[in-house]
């Protein structure tokens, strides 16, 4: 893909936000360096992201531990140079990490391409063994390394116990400029006073020349031996990074995949996350229809929120699409967001959408968007346009998708359309795909007249003069500038006179169209109404059940109890078996019905204070104030009382 349609389309934006989710340097140079996908690898990559998306569900966090950047590490290595202390730890943190990161995702398929951590167990053991964390070679690095830095230690010690008995001698016979001693050249020397009488090497002269630095020779033969053996040891270290460094040259072009895996695996996993993130969904690939249903720029998302954003629906099976309607009606947003899904697509990025269906997009071209004008070279927009177009007629092909943002808008209108047309057909004969932006009649009414194309409006409300944002296929629309101008404060004198400048022919299609808009803002306007009185109805149906249940059970509850009194009384007389066996399934039936009421379902386990229960044996709904000592302050309104906690039941409010 261009640079210029990843710019135009705000793609370069969308790999920022990708890249927000990254953990690891390398992961930012896979992401830098990506390709648009073939068709295979796009579903392997779609299917990974969902295979890593469900390992970020249940808990796990990929990538967690630290992945130094091994970039120039492995340079080296492969070149056989020997590797700092430094250098080596960042191989054994980097094959720690790798470690965790290969047996993290053993459940993921994605597994297999990566290289085993078996392979370099005995490096990371090595260096671990070897190395401490500040890149130090460790005592037990080698037999030979522990036996020359015990003798250095005991030496050391002798030095020590000489400096402190010199440092007395010199004290008490004040030949000290002061009491303490330095380090010059690598040697322990005394600070002596220049005209004082001490046998040993001087080292040097203070500024002043009135100290001298001298090495006592009770000193010398000691440290020549202490020089000695830092040799010594500087070489066994030096030894012993060489052999971990040639285990690393040895290992360095598996260590080097092993490397750049990790950084496909950072990149799926920050895919994963981001579609978890914006609830985004992979788009079906294939065949020739275009459906998006709710898809969103996922820039303007994440600049906006979601919730600010309008999204795009269209479906069509068309070879070309022409956009119009008027401006600031969302035409260009329109187009940016189909060309960043086709981008997407092509390197298997999600899509923040409902459903996206999408033919296989080989390449994607721009033309307008950004200005085209070359000041350097003199060119204008218009040749620089006509550059821009050669260059995609000479190379577009099946597959290849074109987006033009009102191309020769800035030419003759009506020299400008017929080039326009011309182009367009070309492109169709080339088997590509065409999207474009106009405000030009002759487009619209060439894409009426060609079964290939489609026009498609941003819809404007007539009556009140503002663009909806939406987008409407199989109709044409119009710029709206005169309502637009008017609506922005341009005098009516001036709108009024302008219209006597349209042509008849523009004139009067423009007041069709603007008389079909009325009429469709009109019924809009209608439908909205009568979903807004269907939920109004809803509502009060609903209203009116729940109070039917309430009516219904204290009839019910009064028939009880009639019947109640009426057995008792029965119970009483003589000659009462069949009246008191007839009364009795009345009595059934009454609760039989009573149930089908019923209020009181589910007493309240753990009430929760400002949540609605229902009181019983009242049936009233009322919100809960307060609860103490198995006593419940219920409010009504402005109303409170006091019921018992056992009386409260949950409501179907």
């Amino acid at each position: 893909m261009s640079f210029k349609s990843l710019k135009d389309f705000d793609f370069l934006e969308l790999k920022e936000i990708i890249a927000g989710y990254l953990s690891t340097s390398v992961g930012h140079r896979y992401l830098d360096a990506l390709k648009p996908l073939p068709l295979l690898e796009i579903k392997e990559q779609s299917d990974m992201v969902i295979a890593f998306e469900h390992v970020i569900e249940k808990g796990n966090t990929l990538l967690k531990e630290d992945f130094p950047d091994l970039s120039a590490i492995i340079v080296k290595a492969k070149a056989e140079a020997i590797l700092t202390g430094k250098e080596l730890v960042s191989v054994m943190r980097f094959l720690q990490s790798y470690e965790m990161l290969y047996e993290s995702i053993t459940d993921i398929y994605a597994v297999s391409m990566l290289v085993s951590p078996r392979l370099f167990r005995h490096i990371k053991n090595g260096i671990a063994k070897s190395i401490d964390e500040e890149g130090v070679c460790k005592d037990d690095a080698s037999p030979e390394l522990k036996s020359i830095r015990e003798r250095k230690r005991i030496l050391e010690q002798h030095i020590r116990e000489t400096i402190e008995k010199l440092m007395n001698i010199f004290d008490k016979s004040s030949v000290l400029r002061d009491r303490f001693y330095t380090i010059r050249n690598g040697r322990f020397v005394f600070p002596v006073k220049i005209d004082a009488q001490v046998s040993g090497i001087v080292h040097g002269y203070s500024k002043t020349e009135k100290t001298i630095y001298v090495e006592p020779y009770e000193l010398v033969d000691r440290q020549n031996k202490m020089t000695k053996i830092l040799n010594e040891e500087r070489e066994e270290e030096l030894r012993i990074k060489r052999e971990l460094s040639e285990q690393i040259h040895e290992a360095a072009s598996m260590m080097e995949d092993a490397y750049k895996l990790t950084g496909k695996i950072d990149f799926l996993n920050a895919l994963a996350l981001y579609k978890s993130e914006n609830n985004a969904i992979f788009a079906e690939v294939g065949g020739d229809e275009i459906v998006f249903e709710d898809l969103y720029h996922p820039v303007l998302v994440n600049i906006m929120g979601k919730d600010r954003v309008k999204p795009l629906n269209l479906k069509f099976d068309k070879k070309a699409l022409l956009i119009s309607g008027p401006n600031a009606g969302g035409k260009t947003v329109a187009l940016k967001t189909i060309g960043i899904a086709a981008l997407s697509i092509a390197y298997g990025f999600p899509l923040i959408a409902s459903k996206v269906k999408i033919p296989f997009v080989n390449k994607v071209y721009t033309v307008g968007f950004t200005n085209e004008q070359d000041i350097i070279s003199g060119k204008s927009s218009f040749s620089g346009m006509l550059k821009r177009l050669k260059n995609i007629l000479d190379v577009v092909s099946s597959g290849d998708w074109v987006l033009m943002d009102e191309p020769f808008s800035i030419t003759d209108p009506e020299e400008g359309a017929a080039l326009a047309i011309a182009i367009i057909k070309y492109i169709l004969s080339a088997k590509a795909r065409c999207f474009v932006v106009t405000h030009l009649w002759p487009l619209k009414i060439f894409a009426e007249q060609n079964d290939d194309v489609v026009n498609a409006t941003v819809l404007f409300d007539v009556n009140k003069g503002v663009p909806l944002f939406e987008l409407k296929i199989g109709q044409m629309g119009q710029s709206h500038a005169l309502d637009i101008a008017s609506k922005e404060g341009i005098p009516f004198d001036i709108i009024q006179s302008s219209k006597q400048y349209l042509t008849q022919g523009n004139a009067e299609i423009a007041d069709l169209y603007s008389k079909i808009e009325r009429e469709e803002a009109e019924v809009r306007e209608k439908l909205f109404e009568l979903k807004e009185r269907e939920r109004d109805i809803h509502r009060r149906e609903e209203k009116i059940k729940k109070m039917g249940k309430i009516l219904a059970r204290r009839e019910y509850e009064k028939a009880e109890k009639e019947i109640k009194a009426l057995l008792a009384g029965l119970y009483k007389q003589k000659d009462r078996k069949i009246a008191i066996k007839k009364a009795q399934q009345v009595r059934k039936l009454i609760k039989e019905k009573k149930k089908t009421v019923e209020l009181y379902t589910k007493p309240v386990q753990n009430p929760i204070v400002g949540q609605k229960y229902r009181i019983k044996p009242i049936g009233i709904i009322a919100e809960l104030v307060s609860i103490k000592n198995k006593s419940a302050l219920v409010s009504i309104g402005k109303t409170k009382m006091q019921v018992p906690a056992s009386n409260l039941y949950e409501c179907d409010e």
